[in-house]
């Protein structure tokens, strides 16, 4: 006869098995390593007294700027967000939502190849 501690454990290994679960601060690593890679800029924004802000700025060669928001799968954003992104778009910024790794490829691959059609 199985425990429940034996029982919750095993399903607990089975669940971590079948699906990785993906965190905020994981995307952050990957998307600073691959800008690294790309030899694109990216800062971490910290602004204290203004929510809402996109995570990331993108600094590409040619001058292009693009914002990044980061947010785990199935993550939404804040009305703040949201309000603050329309506003960045309405001054002709790209603004960028990514909640995978695919994303995060996808974006920075457009924007290296942009970088390098200074």
């Amino acid at each position: 006869m199985v425990s429940k501690v034996q029982y919750k454990r095993k399903v607990w290994d089975d669940m971590r098995s079948i699906a990785k679960v993906i965190l905020e601060r994981d995307l952050e690593n990957y998307f600073t390593q691959r800008c690294k890679a790309l030899g694109i800029l990216s800062l971490k924004l910290n602004v204290r007294y203004k929510r809402g802000w996109p995570d990331r700025v993108v600094i590409c060669k040619n001058g292009k700027v693009i914002w990044v928001e980061l947010k785990r799968p199935g993550g939404k954003l804040s009305a703040l967000q949201e309000q603050t992104h329309h506003q960045l778009r309405q001054h002709h910024h790209e603004v960028y939502v990514i909640d995978s790794k695919e994303g995060i490829n996808d974006v920075l691959g457009t924007a290296s190849v942009s970088a390098g059609s200074s």
